[in-house]
């Protein structure tokens, strides 16, 4: 866990400078072998990754909240395209089902915030749901507050570029859940 706290440690340091410490390659790098490791160590050493992530991206700037989001979205980049052993699919998929819910209240607190931040993170935030969203294990609606803000957001926001992503998170949402796709082969 040294590695860890080492990376997390670059990443503090780059968003306490005015200006970009890091390149954006060397920090998206930096964020992938994050996620990465929260991937292949989620049920042995670091049980509390996700929570870690949050935490980091909740008590710092909007440097690490950016940055924080890069790392969720990263995580479920690196599942979709790695392949894993069928046991270890098993596992992490569960250890995502388990985490789906810290992750979209953590992504309500920010788009309900008041906008404070930069654009940017908002961006980043609904990219994050947008690849989260599959990994909901109760209903169709993963996060309830969550979808009342998405919803505010797609009636009230004049940003197209948000518009546009919360068009895809709730694309992704009626195609991609897997109670959508139950209901869809369900005869009635």
């Amino acid at each position: 866990m040294e590695l860890r706290d080492k990376v997390f440690g670059l990443l503090i340091q780059s968003g306490e400078q005015e200006t970009p410490f890091y390149n954006k390659t060397v920090l998206e790098r930096l964020c992938m072998s994050l996620a990465y490791l929260a991937l292949h160590t989620n049920n042995t050493c670091w049980q509390t990754s996700i929570k870690d992530i949050i935490s980091f991206g909740s008590n710092y700037g909007p440097t690490q909240c950016f940055i924080s989001l890069n790392i969720l979205k990263n995580i479920c980049i690196t599942f979709e395209n790695k392949q894993f052993s069928q046991k270890e699919t098993a596992i992490i998929k569960r250890w995502l089902k388990e985490n789906v819910s810290k992750v979209f209240e953590y992504a309500n607190q920010i788009l309900s915030g008041g906008g404070d931040l930069p654009r940017e993170v908002y961006l980043a935030c609904l990219s994050v749901a947008k690849h989260w969203c599959c990994f909901s294990k109760k209903s169709f609606i993963i996060h309830e507050n969550f979808i009342q803000t998405i919803l505010h957001l797609l009636v009230n926001d004049s940003s197209m570029h948000i518009y546009k992503k919360v068009i895809n998170v709730i694309r992704k949402l009626l195609t991609q859940s897997d109670h959508v796709k139950l209901l869809s082969n369900m005869s009635f």
